[in-house]
Order: structure tokens, then sequence, then C-alpha cells
């Protein structure tokens, strides 16, 4: 099976809810945040908005697990798992590893490359 291929053949319609999660991401985010910012404002606090800035990654967290929820139970409905997503054919491992290994570095190497061409200049090495 190829990674992301479920047992059961999906029927023409019935991808559609896959926008509907894409959406509800965003506005669950914002509902998060939001409601950290509610907090601090219910306690009193001067500038609640920036107060809430670091429980960022505590949303972000809680918004990922009640995704992964939303997208478990959506595929479940459609009668496959979850895990089925990350099912890979024992016959391609190998030549999977080794795109994932090449795309790895890939990756690296193009998240680092701006930091090489718009590195701030060493005045130290002008003057």
């Amino acid at each position: 099976m190829i990674v992301g291929q479920t047992s059961r053949p999906v029927t023409s319609g019935s991808h559609t809810w896959v926008f509907g999660l894409l959406a509800s991401r965003l506005a669950l985010f914002a509902a998060a945040q939001s409601a950290a910012a509610i907090a601090f404002l219910a306690t009193g606090t001067p500038n609640p908005w920036l107060a809430s800035i670091p429980w960022w990654p505590l949303s972000v967290v809680a918004v990922n697990l009640v995704s992964i929820a939303l997208l478990d139970r959506a595929l479940r409905r459609e009668g496959s798992r979850y895990r089925d997503l990350f099912r890979s054919d024992p016959r391609t491992r190998g030549r999977d590893l080794k795109w994932t290994a090449a795309l790895t570095v890939a990756s690296v190497v193009l998240a680092m490359a701006p930091w090489y061409v718009f590195r701030p200049v060493n005045h130290e090495l002008i003057c």
C-alpha cells in the first residue's frame, strides 16, 4: 500500500470534509488564543493579548490534538483509520527511506540558505 492510501476506496464526494477540517484549524487556533487572552482579561491583566503570547505553544498543542481527533473521527466515518495514513508498502520501504533522507537533507539546506544569504555583515571585518 502507498503511504496515505487506505484499504477502502474513497468515493468521489467524500473528500470534501478535508476542507472543513483545514478551515476548522484556523478557527480553533484563533479561539484557543482568544480564550487565553480572555482568561488574562478576567484576571485583570493590563494587556491580555500580549500576556497570552507565551501561552501560544500550549494553544498549538491543544488545537493539534483536537484536529487529530477530528481527522480520526472523519476517517472512521469513511471506514478507515488514522494509522492507515502512515502505512507503507514493505516492497518499497528501502526506496522510500532513501527519498526521505534525501528530502530531509534538501529541506535542511533550503531552510538554512536564507541565513547565509541575508546574515548580518560583520562590521569588524570591514573596518
